[in-house]
């Protein structure tokens, strides 16, 4: 897994995490963790990491912040679900937000740490827009404020293997996997 923050790279490998600069150079090491590094996310002063362990099947770990140029991490929640493969963590104002595979939905926790909670039932695959939040369901794609708020259709589901989601401009695109092909189509919204 990797976040991106400006010229520089951040990357897991297993339980290590390490930073790099776009334009090259050696990897620096940021820190070694207790679990396997499932997720990573980036903000102007911290880096987030899910880490996963064999005790919890892999399947549940620890968020934790870590400051970007190395330290020792804090931990914002125990026992959070891993985040979905190929899903975006997002991160909103004053907390982070991810999906978890079984079962889908959409999960929070304030970045200063605290509880978990369950921000969308069945949603999957958010992704952040300025200050909206975008997501999947069996409906179709629907968006929100990302510090919360009422909640829209913004297109309706098509046919096809619906993937991780992107907004491009007014549209959404994605990749059918079951046909491999780039998908567009205009948000309700726009039209």
């Amino acid at each position: 897994c990797m976040a991106l923050d400006g010229a520089v790279l951040y990357f897991a490998e297993d339980k290590q995490v390490h930073r790099v600069a776009l334009g090259g150079g050696e990897a620096i090491r940021v820190a070694e963790l207790d679990g396997q590094v499932a997720a990573l996310a980036v903000d102007g002063r911290y880096l987030y990491a899910f880490t996963v362990t064999q005790e919890h099947a892999f399947v549940a770990g620890d968020v934790l912040r870590l400051p970007k140029q190395g330290g020792p991490p804090s931990s914002l929640a125990a026992a959070a679900p891993r985040p979905a493969p190929l899903s975006d963590v997002v991160l909103g104002s004053d907390r982070i937000i991810w999906s978890s595979e079984r079962p889908a939905r959409i999960l929070t926790v304030p970045l200063a740490g605290g509880v978990i909670e369950t921000l969308i039932e069945n949603g999957s695959y958010p992704v952040r827009v300025g200050d909206l939040l975008y997501w999947q369901d069996g409906a179709g794609v629907w968006e929100m404020p990302v510090r919360g708020g009422e909640s829209r259709l913004v297109m309706e589901r098509r046919t096809g293997a619906m993937g991780p989601i992107q907004v491009a401009g007014p549209d959404l695109v994605w990749v059918d996997g079951s046909a491999r092909r780039l998908v567009r189509a205009r948000l309700l919204a726009a039209r």
